[in-house]
């Protein structure tokens, strides 16, 4: 079967974990200042609800320094509040399926940054 370019395109994915309700997923299109007011209101709802779980902001590629900045500007909003620590990783982003039936697999750069109340 032919695949039209725009399918073939929309096929990639980075393969990944179940997303939680606490993950946020960040691409260089995201929002900023949307998942800040976000990720602010569900700090402040686990510390109402006593919990400690904190916030994980994960970026890929380009998306790198947008987590970052984001992090960063929920930290700087209250410092001595919250707190934040990251890692790096390397993930798989499947591509479209091959004429033999097996896919092309890339690696990707990515970041994962927790935010957590000091």
């Amino acid at each position: 079967a032919l695949m039209l370019k725009s399918e073939v395109e929309s096929r990639k994915a980075i393969t990944h974990w179940e997303k939680r309700e606490n993950d946020f997923f960040i691409s260089r299109k995201s929002n900023v200042q949307a998942h800040q007011k976000r990720i602010i209101r569900l700090l402040q709802h686990q510390e109402q609800k006593n919990l400690s779980d904190g916030i994980y902001i994960h970026a890929v590629n380009a998306a790198i320094l947008h987590g970052i900045e984001l992090a960063q500007s929920v930290v700087d909003t209250e410092p001595r509040r919250y707190g934040m620590s990251s890692t790096t990783s390397t993930v798989l982003i499947e591509g479209a399926p091959c004429e033999s039936g097996s896919c092309s697999v890339r690696r990707a750069s990515a970041i994962h940054v927790h935010v957590f109340r000091r």
